[in-house]
């Protein structure tokens, strides 16, 4: 042997290539999920409770606001905001 080459030097890559050889193996073999698999897996949604209290909502009724006598309003113009179809220029 050449000075400075032990046994222990020239081991040293070979067990760390058996190391990554079997690492290799085994990530090969493990076994994709199959559809009884992916089904145990899957839990059944909650129910709400079938009894539930009755809500009543009454709706305030206000009276509809009549105008002032010549009361008018002058329209310049109209924007519109989040128009995505046509373009602004028509």
């Amino acid at each position: 042997m050449k000075p400075g080459h032990n046994k222990t030097n020239m081991l040293a890559p070979v067990v760390g290539g058996v190391f990554a050889l079997t690492a290799w193996a085994a990530w090969g073999q493990t076994v994709p999920p199959d559809a009884g698999r992916l089904m145990g897996t899957v839990k059944e949604p909650v129910q709400a409770p079938r009894n539930s209290p009755s809500i009543d909502v009454q709706q305030e009724v206000r009276p509809a606001l009549s105008p002032a006598a010549g009361f008018k309003i002058a329209v310049k113009g109209f924007r519109f905001s989040g128009n995505n179809s046509v373009p602004e220029a028509e």
